[in-house]
């Protein structure tokens, strides 16, 4: 489940959650998941605290009987992104320099308690940098030697993508797959690029 809302001062916010499990369950998890997300978003505009918002109401509802693994990220009209990540996949950042930058989750899944100790990191993107959220099932590929992809891997193909959203999840894509065993993803998968243009506003999803 993701979803994106402007925000006050020519910002975007921007989420995305995986829920434990699969079928209808999972389902309801992430429809419910949903409605907090946009009701956390009317309430504050910083990525860690709508995470947290967003834990209090899931664990009521659930009582620890569901989990959900989350991220949110604001991103502010000079480029600078706030992100805050709930057991989730490091958020991925391809600059435009051929470096990949990774940011790791410091808070626990959604729902496992009703407090949620959480951070966020601030980053600053240059015209041209790349930001990519995604679920888990974009590891789900086998390496050739039969093992697992990891963020590292991940990481490293993104080495010579194009810079711009059209173009940078397709290549990514492609370049796992050579990398692969030639099977399929065995998860679904959830990613969404944003490339940042460096003018005011210049955000492309």
């Amino acid at each position: 489940m993701f979803g994106w809302r402007e925000l006050p001062g020519n910002r975007w916010l921007l989420w995305l959650a995986d829920a434990t499990g699969h079928g209808a369950s999972a389902a309801l998890y992430t429809t419910l998941a949903a409605l907090l997300f946009q009701h956390a978003a009317a309430r504050s505009t910083s990525a860690a605290e709508i995470l947290r918002l967003v834990n209090e109401e899931f664990s009521t509802v659930f009582r620890r009987g569901a989990f959900m693994s989350a991220c949110c990220l604001v991103l502010h009209e000079d480029g600078v992104v706030t992100y805050a990540g709930a057991g989730h996949p490091p958020l991925l950042i391809w600059h435009a320099a051929s470096r990949a930058e990774t940011i790791p989750s410091t808070g626990t899944l959604l729902g496992i308690g009703a407090s949620l100790t959480i951070t966020e990191t601030r980053c600053q993107l240059a015209p041209g940098d790349c930001v990519l959220v995604y679920s888990d099932g974009l590891y789900s590929l086998k390496l050739a030697n039969d093992a697992r992809f990891t963020p590292d891997d991940l990481a490293a193909s993104t080495a010579g993508t194009t810079q711009s959203a059209a173009a940078f999840l397709a290549e990514l894509q492609a370049k796992m797959a050579a990398k692969s065993d030639g099977g399929p993803f065995t998860d679904d998968v959830c990613a969404i690029a944003l490339c940042w243009s460096g003018a005011s506003g210049g955000v492309l999803l």
